[in-house]
């Protein structure tokens, strides 16, 4: 994998569902790994959250998907008119940036409250058509073989793979999907943070360990667990070419509201009873108006990759 990462000191971490690691933390406080559902039913846990993952969830840069589409030479060349399969699409986060763009897009998620949320973000682009499906499940038609000029995947592609039993089942379809010379895709957010000082505050607040929600894994740790468990399988398959990767990290001021209602689409806070999320959302709010600069934002950070690769001819 060819990799121009920007170097970042944002804590991320790794989880087990299922003895499988997947990209959103949530550590017991004591550091430990809870059990987590099914990635089915994890779908559902997400889905249920729909209208606050549209709201609170951070966007791709336009100008990173710019660049990530310019590297596909069939999207490159298709002038807006290339047919796009997008692979767990949720409330339509990058949907929409891509169905602006102009391309045909066929967008599936097994989330019913996702695609509802999807739909009605993209309602004003017909170019644009949802599935309540996962893409274990999806049964693509003769006419969808060889049909895509691109599969895109934002945050996504580890839930897919985990699906299936054999990772090479997804690869394979992935390639048999694509036009020879087509594109898989890969968009990454990782976790929001605030400052180090202001997380030790939160966490001396809360009588946790720090970090006190993402786990206790590097930044390092963690783009190597994403290695292992999606990029080297889909190198290795042979169906693909090396990914090319970009990657930067993004220091922004966001309103402590809008950060409580990102740490409300974290799967720990989820699961939470309503009067424990209370208690903790509001002990977070307080800490974080008293270590902020006075006002109602707080500095954040956190990093966006992108992967790219491209179908073999055979």
């Amino acid at each position: 994998m060819t990799s121009n990462d920007e170097e970042s000191s944002v804590p991320f971490a790794k989880q087990t569902v299922e003895g499988r690691s997947t990209l959103d933390g949530s550590d017991t406080e004591d550091g430990k790994k809870k059990q987590h559902p099914h990635p089915q039913q994890q779908h559902q846990m997400y889905s249920n959250v729909a209208d606050l993952y549209h709201k609170f969830r951070p966007r791709y840069p336009n100008e990173f998907i710019d660049e990530a589409i310019e590297t596909s030479s069939r999207l490159r060349s298709s002038n807006g008119k290339g047919r796009i399969l997008e692979i767990g699409c949720g409330p339509g986060t990058l949907t929409l940036p891509l169905a602006q763009r102009g391309y045909d897009i066929v967008a599936i998620d097994p989330g019913s409250g996702m695609i509802t949320k999807a739909r009605e973000v993209c309602q004003n682009f017909p170019n644009a058509e949802f599935h309540r499906v996962g893409f274990k499940d999806y049964v693509q038609k003769v006419d969808d073989l060889l049909s895509f000029d691109a599969i895109f995947a934002a945050s996504s592609l580890h839930w897919a793979m985990a699906d299936d039993e054999k990772p090479d089942t997804s690869i394979q379809k992935m390639a048999r999907l694509l036009k020879d010379g087509g594109d898989l895709i890969l968009f990454w957010n990782f976790p929001l943070e605030p400052e180090n000082e202001v997380l030790e505050e939160v966490a001396k607040a809360l009588n946790r360990p720090i970090p006190f929600y993402f786990g206790i894994y590097s930044i390092e740790e963690h783009l190597q667990n994403l290695q292992e468990r999606v990029l080297s399988p889909i190198e290795r398959s042979g169906y693909f070419s090396e990914f090319e990767t970009k990657a930067r990290t993004i220091d922004e001021k966001i309103p402590i509201q809008s950060y409580i209602g990102f740490l409300n689409t974290l799967s720990n806070y989820i699961t939470m009873k309503d009067d424990e999320r209370e208690v903790f959302c509001g002990v977070v709010s307080e800490t974080l108006q008293r270590c902020g600069d006075g006002g109602e934002n707080i500095p954040t950070s956190r990093k966006s990759m992108w992967n790219v690769c491209t179908k073999l001819s055979k």
